[in-house]
């Protein structure tokens, strides 16, 4: 009997160690998939490249979700994917009038990157007017407006607002007594971050929107060395430092930098610090506020690259050829810095904003065959090209478009204010 056991385990092993591993990412659009199946739903299609799944009604974004499932326990994974299909398939709420969806109106703070990403998104591909209502708030965050209804919050458009004869500021007040009613207060506990960090992720996907509480009726905080500042790095999690603590700051924002990448539903790095009754963004001082720069510069360049994806999904759509720049950082001995390249070959280019553009220059005839690069400041720069670019409306982080690169004459002005490098 005991060889039996022995061999069945041997034979266990063996079977673990050479049957294929599945990728995450894959394992995870199976169980979804199979989840549509078990509930009677058309198979939807995938598209690995936008990471959604294709109805005739419409899409279902994965990026958030496959976040939340990979840090999730693996035996509660299967009823999380039942929850997601779940909401999707429930009936929508009707947009008749504010009595039909008034107990569901619920306020959200979230980056305005992710709100402009998402009117892109809607409008795009989704045909109509995509713009989501909202308002700004604080910092690069905004104030949307949500219906929570079956496991779904379903972002509200300005036009279904206007479709019932109401705006953003008339609902507004409706969706912040909901808010109060559903989450009576908020309170810190130490987290692994580091020694005087604190979190807050009881109220789940509302956790950021609780920055719109009466912060006197509603925060309880825990003894801080300064005012309280806080990051809403994710939309189910406030983190919390004093504003004087320089160790605890760094460790907050060494944090966020680290699981940007990681991090499902996230909102933003910035930190906001305490002012009376409000939140106001803030920069700390010394090392602290370096290291929160360098997170800023993540940041920018991860919300950069999402609104490329949804301008080049819509600029596929559409045929357009368009060239839309990204943002990358450039660590240097002195600190690090953002980039963002204009090149001199492109009849139609979007520029993202940087802290420092790159300018390509080739040589005129007879003067071989040597390119060069011209990094100039952002600051600096904008007065000679300025002429060249214009605001691109109700994109957020912004961005310009050009038709064509400096001329010579600007070039040698922007030479002056840069270091020259030459490029083979």
């Amino acid at each position: 009997m005991g060889s039996q056991i022995q061999g069945a385990q041997h034979l266990k092993l063996i079977d673990r160690l050479f049957k294929p591993k599945i990728p995450p990412r894959d394992e995870f659009v199976a169980a979804m998939a199979e989840e549509y199946r078990r509930r009677g739903s058309a198979p939807p299609v995938y598209d690995p490249v936008e990471f959604c799944f294709r109805f005739e009604s419409g899409f279902v974004y994965l990026t958030n979700l496959f976040h939340s499932w990979q840090l999730t326990e693996p035996n509660e994974r299967k009823s999380l994917v039942a929850r997601f299909v779940n909401g999707f398939l429930s009936p929508k709420l009707k947009w008749t009038s504010l009595a039909a969806v008034r107990d569901a109106l619920m306020p959200l703070v979230r980056s305005r990157a992710e709100i402009s990403a998402l009117s892109l998104a809607c409008a795009g591909r989704h045909g109509g007017d995509g713009e989501q209502a909202w308002a700004p708030f604080a910092g690069d965050l905004g104030i949307a407006l949500g219906l929570d209804h079956l496991d779904v919050i379903a972002h509200v458009k300005r036009s279904e607002l206007s479709a019932i004869g109401e705006s953003f500021g008339s609902v507004l007040p409706t969706a912040l007594a909901n808010l109060e009613r559903r989450i009576p207060s908020v309170a810190f506990r130490p987290c692994g971050v580091g020694p005087g960090v604190f979190v807050a992720e009881d109220a789940r996907d509302y956790q950021t929107s609780t920055l719109l509480l009466p912060i006197g009726r509603h925060f309880s905080f825990p003894a801080l060395n300064g005012e309280p500042v806080v990051v809403p790095y994710a939309r189910n999690a406030l983190l919390l430092a004093g504003s004087r603590d320089q160790r605890a700051l760094i460790a907050l924002a060494d944090f966020v930098a680290k699981t940007l990448d990681a991090t499902p539903h996230r909102c933003s790095l910035r930190m906001l610090r305490r002012d009376g009754e409000r939140w106001i963004a803030w920069l700390p001082d010394g090392e602290a506020g370096r290291a929160h720069q360098d997170a800023l510069r993540k940041q920018d360049c991860q919300d950069y690259a999402d609104q490329k994806f949804e301008l080049e999904a819509r600029h596929r759509e559409t045929g357009q050829d368009v060239f839309v720049g990204s943002v990358m950082v450039l660590s240097r001995a002195e600190g690090d810095t953002t980039l963002a390249v204009w090149p001199d070959d492109v009849s139609d280019g979007w520029l993202p904003q940087a802290e420092h553009i790159v300018f390509r220059r080739r040589p005129d005839a007879g003067e071989g065959d040597a390119a060069t690069s011209i990094q100039a400041p952002w600051v600096a720069a904008m007065p000679l090209v300025q002429h060249l670019l214009t605001p691109l409306p109700d994109l957020y982080p912004p961005r310009w478009r050009y038709a064509a690169g400096p001329d010579a004459k600007t070039l040698s002005a922007l030479e002056a204010l840069a270091v020259r490098s030459a490029q083979k």
